[in-house]
């Protein structure tokens, strides 16, 4: 009797564990889908497709986009306020997580070309620049092409157009030596216009700071300010602007 019971007791437990067993087996390997089981998952995902939120960002870029690349003649007549609807455009484009393709090589395209408005040519550069400054939702293909793009808007003769480059590339990359070099030659060079010459010098400035100072870079600062400000051809604003850095500079430079 003890013998039949301890049978019963024993296989009963057996087919717990086996149940256990089997249902440890569904819930941590589950089984392979067959095709038909696949093919109706894709189905499911395709019926999903984008968020009603996602259609309303894309039609959103896609409009954005349409202003920013708008031939003159569907904006504004007036060049300062078709400038302010395509600088409206890009604020909103640049607002998204994810700068939508073809935007930073739009800007690129419309800052070399002569037709465009000088105003909005030089907002393109500083969008360019803003490009640099983001830590994500820009590809790296972008991020090289506003780069060199800046790099060559430098050499520009143009009023302000190698200036608001240099100070596009050096809030991208604040203690970039290109820049730095670069600054150096322009406030120095006659050549440039009074605006770029004036921005090349603050920018040189902001260099000086985003580096370890040393006697040398100071002094190479002071120099380049006092000349600029000695020059009787330079601008008055560019002339007050050196006189600005000198003042600024004179604390941490020692009395010879």
């Amino acid at each position: 009797m003890n013998r039949t019971r301890f049978l019963l007791i024993f296989f009963a437990l057996l087919a717990t564990a086996w149940l256990v067993f089997e249902w440890a087996v569904r819930i941590l390997i589950p089984s392979v889908p067959s095709e038909e089981e696949r093919e109706e998952r894709r189905r499911a995902v395709a019926r999903t497709g984008p968020s009603d939120e996602e259609r309303a960002t894309a039609a959103s870029a896609k409009k954005w986009r349409e202003t920013l690349t708008a031939n003159n003649d569907l904006l504004s007549d007036d060049p300062a306020t078709a400038a302010a609807q395509r600088n409206a455009a890009a604020n909103e484009l640049f607002s998204l997580p994810e700068l939508p393709g073809g935007v930073m090589a739009d800007l690129a395209r419309m800052f070399w070309s002569p037709e465009e408005d000088e105003v909005w040519r030089d907002y393109c550069l500083q969008f360019l620049g803003s490009a640099l400054e983001r830590t994500n939702g820009v590809t790296d293909a972008d991020r090289a092409l506003a780069r060199e793009t800046l790099v060559m808007a430098i050499s520009s003769t143009n009023a302000t157009f190698a200036g608001t480059a240099l100070r596009a590339l050096h809030r991208g990359a604040p203690a970039d030596p290109l820049v730095a070099s670069n600054a150096l030659r322009i406030a120095r060079d006659p050549s440039y216009p009074a605006p770029s010459r004036t921005t090349a010098l603050l920018v040189l400035e902001d260099c000086v700071r985003a580096t370890p100072s040393t006697s040398s870079t100071l002094s190479i600062l002071a120099e380049t300010a006092a000349a600029v400000s000695a020059d009787p051809s330079a601008s008055p604003l560019l002339r007050s602007t050196a006189e600005a850095v000198l003042t600024r500079l004179a604390p941490k430079i020692p009395n010879p």
